[in-house]
């Protein structure tokens, strides 16, 4: 071949390559060709059989975990978006599963479930038969693109790859008669028994409540601390188990108090201790959680409570409730208010927080089992406080966002339960497995409460979204429980002035509304009662006393009730 030919071959070559790098090519992390990756669809209904009538339990899952094949670690390690698979920090799912229920008429139902939120890949549906014979169901899904509208990381290696279609069927059986309800527990006991309640003794929750602490609003949803507990079963032979003593007692003894002394009647004989029902009170607000009684000792003429002052002077006791045994004394304890106990129901956690005791105003928190110290607590808002749905308090909050002259007062809906983050950091939008206090010094993220020995990390929000930071043994944290709603801490990934926000948000309130109607009346009004979900009860102005309250016959100034609704179902929450 000639040299000029040779060139020209060259140059062609060159040509063909520039254009072939001009051309769309896949992205590095995809597949030529695609994968089609296969799935296996299951599906159960139990129970089989059935009575017409009754519930049954559907479940529908796939055996992978969607973008598992492409990895569980996030690229950028505080960023759970940058992960390929279903993590509680981001939102990527299965989508469209399919679920046709066939009766024995032949006539069908069909169920579709547009995104799986679950992160195992399953699904849960429940289903009541109306008539006897067999029924089919049948699970089918229809295949998915990973990453297709959105849906998976953009530089996972599955970008692209198809998830293919499969389908699962079974059958269930349908009589006239019901089958017995399951039994759900062991039954009650029927002599005497001990904690802990084994686990599958449910139903032995109506013999075994706790008492919270006269700080606890004990009424499911009401603003009462009542002096009785309603779902609790007293014994019908009440006796003695055992004694502790509070104090010294009884007759002091000797012939020690002569003529002269404070004694009216002169020389005193047969004098007793004083014992303080009066105005030093020597056991008070005694807290029962588990069958453990907590309560803090009075110290000489010091009361226990604040009764006598504004903190308690002896050490904080733990007692088994059924022996009398002293569990743990600490000095370092002080006066305690009321238990906390919280159900927290999520893909990582079935059950209830493990029991905090809090000082008044949720001022410290130290666990119940061991009395450490756990963190404390700063800026709780002022309100009225009801009982939540799952053991959270709840504080309706009136706030004049306005001036004296030109008022706008607002209502909110404080929660306890958003001193913690359940399942995703909101600077990092990484999940996790245990509840993290939120809104801590300089909006520190803290898992491991109180600090190991070891020391922990803590997530504070920075302008990448989260950085880590060494948290040593022992530091004290604070969390801020003011946190108000704004842009800043809503969630949802809004860019606010110090991070990037995820997930649930770091504000402290469920809702902050609007009450113009109160914007009238001049003054703010007080709140004599509360119930969650229904309603408060309010008075403004000022109640008449009567002529024995005034020494006067005049006339005096009328006062006005107002209810103000809490049920979003009856109407604007506020009006």
């Amino acid at each position: 071949m000639s040299k000029n030919k040779i060139a020209i071959a060259i140059s062609l070559l060159l040509m063909l390559t520039m254009a072939i790098s001009l051309v769309a090519l896949p992205t590095a992390n995809a597949h030529d060709p695609a994968w089609q990756i296969p799935t296996y669809a299951y599906i159960v209904a139990e129970p089989s059989p059935i009575g017409v009538g009754q519930t049954i339990h559907v479940y529908m899952w796939l055996d992978p975990v969607y973008g598992r094949a492409g990895g569980g670690n996030a690229d950028i390690g505080w960023n759970a978006s940058t992960a390929s698979t279903a993590l509680p920090g981001n939102s990527y799912r299965f989508k469209n599963y399919k679920l046709t229920i066939t009766d024995p008429d032949d006539h069908t139902t069909v169920q579709t479930f547009d995104t799986i939120w679950d992160t195992t890949s399953n699904q849960f549906y429940r289903f009541v038969p109306t008539v006897a014979g067999t029924y089919t169901f049948k699970f089918e899904f229809p295949g998915q693109v990973y990453g297709e509208n959105g849906n998976g990381y953009e530089n996972s290696p599955l970008i692209g790859d198809t998830y293919m279609a499969s389908s699962a069927e079974t059958t269930l059986t349908v009589q006239e008669d019901p089958i017995p309800d399951a039994l759900g527990s062991s039954p009650l006991p029927s002599e005497y028994w001990t904690r802990p309640i084994y686990g599958e003794g449910t139903d032995w929750y109506a013999i075994s409540s706790n008492w919270l602490g006269s700080g606890s609003p004990v009424l499911s949803g009401y603003t009462s601390s009542s002096l009785y507990k309603p779902d609790a079963q007293g014994p019908l032979t009440p006796h003695v188990m055992w004694t502790r003593p509070l104090q010294f007692g009884g007759v002091v003894g000797g012939d020690m108090f002569d003529a002269g002394s404070s004694y009216p009647e002169g020389e005193a004989l047969g004098v007793m201790y004083f014992e303080g029902s009066s105005y030093e009170p020597r056991f008070v607000s005694p807290i029962i959680i588990c069958g453990k009684l907590y309560y803090t000792e009075s110290v000489s003429f010091t009361g226990a409570s604040g009764f006598g002052g504004t903190s308690a002077p002896g050490p904080t006791v733990c007692v088994d409730l059924r022996t009398g045994e002293v569990l743990w004394s600490r000095a370092d304890v002080p006066q305690l208010s009321f238990g906390y106990i919280y159900n927290l129901w999520n893909p990582d956690q079935h059950g209830t927080f493990p029991p905090i005791l809090f000082t008044s105003n949720f001022g410290q928190a130290f666990d119940a089992y061991t009395g450490d110290a756990m963190f404390n607590v700063t800026n709780v808002p002022s309100g009225t406080t009801v009982a939540g749905p799952g053991g959270e308090q709840l504080r309706y909050v009136i706030r004049n966002a306005g001036t004296g002259s030109d008022p706008q007062y607002y209502l909110s809906q404080w929660n306890s339960s958003k001193l913690w983050q359940y399942d995703t950091n909101p600077y990092t939008g990484r999940g996790s497995f245990n509840p993290s206090v939120i809104n801590a010094s300089n909006l520190v993220v803290i898992s491991n409460i109180p600090v190991p020995r070891s020391g922990t990390t803590g997530t504070i929000p920075t302008a990448t979204g989260g950085a880590n930071f060494f948290v040593p043994y022992d530091s004290t944290i604070t969390v801020n429980a003011d946190i108000p709603i704004n842009s800043t801490t809503l969630g949802g990934e809004v860019l606010g002035t110090e991070a990037a926000v995820a997930g649930q948000g770091i504000n402290t309130y469920d809702w902050n509304v609007s009450i113009p109607w109160a914007n009238s009346m001049g003054a703010p009004y007080r709140v004599l009662a509360a119930s969650y979900g229904d309603a408060m009860l309010c008075e403004y102005g000022a109640l008449p006393t009567g002529y024995k309250g005034t020494a006067m016959g005049e006339p005096q100034a009328p006062y006005t009730m107002v209810a103000v609704n809490l049920n979003p179902t009856r109407g604007a929450i506020g009006s």
